[in-house]
């Protein structure tokens, strides 16, 4: 929170920091609530001051409870487990989880697999307050370059261009070798 003009647009945004800053600690289900505004007139200074109050649903708090994978041939369990960087029984961090499963997605994109779906299921235990995750994986072909196309190049002899492009026709497809080639292009100005 910041002092400063007040911002009704964004209240909102608060209100998703307030959440997510709870689900970083176990408390998955906080909620705001209600937000009140209170406007209070400051004679001396002459001007309005507002007072928020959020009001906040906290839930109960939760521990990881492990994650399972289903469906994956190309990587093992214990390769994609190592990606989610959550220990079995320490407290529940839903961005740290978020962020493992995208690590998981990554692996599969980073090796060509750009077509395969990757959805995530919790398993709640209400009595001991643990959620434990399943990832289903179907997996499907790699994708390959199909061709390097160059348009609206005006300055640089084309061939400049493609030498920079650190991928040809019919390699795997690599986010990361498109984004250094995207780089090396914005390079060259």
């Amino acid at each position: 929170f910041n002092r400063g003009v007040y911002q009704e647009r964004l209240i909102e945004q608060d209100r998703n920091r307030i959440e997510r800053w709870y689900q970083e600690r176990g408390y998955v289900d906080a909620s705001v609530t209600e937000v009140a505004r209170d406007i209070r007139r400051n004679e001396e200074e002459m001007r309005s001051n507002v007072v928020l109050t959020f009001f906040i649903e906290e839930g109960e708090q939760y521990s990881f409870g492990g994650i399972s994978f289903d469906g994956n041939t190309i990587f093992e369990d214990e390769e994609l487990r190592e990606l989610i960087r959550l220990d079995e029984g320490e407290t529940l961090d839903l961005t740290a989880l978020d962020q493992g499963y995208q690590r998981v997605a990554d692996r599969y994109y980073e090796n060509g697999y750009i077509f395969n779906q990757i959805t995530r299921t919790s398993d709640r235990d209400e009595e001991e307050n643990v959620i434990s995750y399943t990832v289903n994986i179907v997996e499907r072909n790699r994708a390959h370059i199909e061709n390097i196309i160059i348009r609206g190049n005006e300055k640089t002899e084309d061939f400049v261009l493609y030498r920079e492009i650190p991928l040809e026709v019919g390699d795997v497809f690599s986010a990361t070798k498109i984004r250094r080639g995207l780089q090396n292009l914005a390079n060259l100005q």
